[in-house]
């Protein structure tokens, strides 16, 4: 029964995750009460956002929409972040690593409750050039939002989409991809 329901659970997570980016919100604090420690519920959180990435990328391939020369400029970027967030959360002690995810959670919480609209001023404003001071800048958050997901890997879509959107000029769409 209880593999039933944790199935259950892992295939409402992954729709989450696959429309909002926000499973680990959900995930995270499951994954503690079912007594697992910090940084393995962390690391399970983090290899079942694999699957859900190969899935959505399979169904937004085709999407005439996608700016796919952005998404592979900023991937590099936040995978270095990710790398370096792994790497000092495996340092950390459970009861730092628990804080943090009861402040990822409601950081999360906060911006799931006010999603990134979408706003169609922005696909019109995409094709304007972007300064150079506001790339570097957008760009240096985009690493710090893979240094949060590859540690914490809460509402880090969120985060990205609203960087997308404020910083580069991405509609919902072109930054969910």
């Amino acid at each position: 029964m209880e593999i039933f329901l944790l199935s259950a659970f892992g295939v409402g997570l992954g729709l989450v995750n696959a429309i909002s980016g926000g499973g680990g919100i959900f995930a995270l604090p499951l994954f503690l009460a079912l007594g697992l420690s910090p940084v393995n519920a962390l690391a399970l959180n983090l290899v079942s956002d694999v699957g859900v990435i190969f899935g959505v990328m399979r169904n937004y391939y085709g999407n005439k929409n996608a700016d796919w020369k952005f998404a592979l400029s900023m991937m590099p970027i936040m995978i270095i972040g990710a790398f370096v967030g792994a790497k000092i959360v495996i340092n950390l002690s459970a009861g730092i690593i628990k804080n943090i995810i009861l402040g990822g959670v409601i950081l999360g919480i906060i911006f799931i409750l006010k999603p990134l609209k979408n706003n169609p001023e922005n696909q019109e404003k995409s094709t304007h050039k972007i300064s150079k001071s506001k790339n570097i800048f957008g760009y240096s958050l985009l690493f710090f939002v893979g240094l949060w997901d590859g540690s914490i890997a809460i509402a880090g879509t969120t985060f990205a989409l609203i960087i997308m959107a404020h910083m580069f000029n991405k509609g919902f769409l072109n930054g969910r991809i």
